[in-house]
Parts: structure tokens; sequence; C-alpha cells
């Protein structure tokens, strides 16, 4: 879809009841920043998110920016939230509730240092 920015274009389409887990190294335990670049051109909502196999108190909000009637090419936003991982290896699952009705694109994620104040190019 245009506007993703992922090298091919390409993402993932993430519907109610479907999750996606990414692994990353941390080189050294601490808070994070996991950022999560998304399409949504529905209504707002928060995504199940699992830190290591904990469930993290508020998921991940995944807001509608652009509001109704936008082209979906102009609906592409990131947000972030701050996890503790451990030194090495972690892994992050963000994932929409059964039942819910939501539906989000993904097409990057990345992680920064806290410090790192907008999404990463």
């Amino acid at each position: 879809m245009k506007g993703a920015r992922s090298a091919d274009g390409s993402y993932l389409t993430l519907t109610a009841g479907s999750s996606v887990t990414w692994t990353f190294t941390a080189p050294s335990a601490g808070a994070y920043k996991f950022w999560l670049h998304f399409n949504n051109t529905g209504q707002n909502f928060s995504a199940a998110v699992t830190v290591n196999g904990k469930d993290r108190d508020g998921g991940i909000t995944v807001k509608n920016y652009s509001g109704a009637g936008v082209d979906p090419a102009q609906a592409w936003y990131s947000t972030n939230i701050w996890p503790e991982l451990q030194a090495g290896t972690n892994t992050i699952t963000v994932g929409i509730p059964a039942g819910s009705g939501n539906s989000i694109l993904v097409d990057q994620v990345a992680l920064t240092p806290m410090s790192v104040e907008t999404y990463p190019s």
C-alpha cells in the first residue's frame, strides 16, 4: 500500500484474533522504546502486548489520527511503548483481541534507546 515505509512496500494485516511476534536483542537490561509503524483507518483502540511472555498493562494505543474519509495511503502513523527488557534476546507480541472488530496494517517496528524522540527513518 502506498505510504508503507518497508523497503518493498509490504505490510502485515492484523485482524481480530491475530498477533505477530518480534524477537530483538537488547545490548543491556533496561527501558527501551518499541516503535510500531501502522495504518489505522478505523476506530482508535488498544492492541494487546506481551513482553517476554508477560502481558503489558494497557497494551499499545493505535489511533486513527486522520479521521473518516481520508485516503488510506495517508493513514500511516507511529506510536511507542517503553518496555523493560533483559540483556540479550527478548520477544514482543502485538495482537488484536478476538471479537474486537478492529484491524491495522503494520509495516515496520523499531527498538531504540529511550532518548530517541521520533520514529527512526
